[in-house]
């Protein structure tokens, strides 16, 4: 996403408690049941 859709996850994340977050380009992450 953008960096506007970065920001608003982090800050929907923040109540977890991140513990480190690193904006380095693309990643993957899998959703749901496999």
């Amino acid at each position: 996403g953008n960096e506007d859709k970065i920001t608003a996850i982090e800050e929907l994340l923040r109540p977890f408690g991140i513990k480190e977050l690193v904006r380095t380009g693309k990643i993957a992450m899998a959703r749901g049941k496999k």
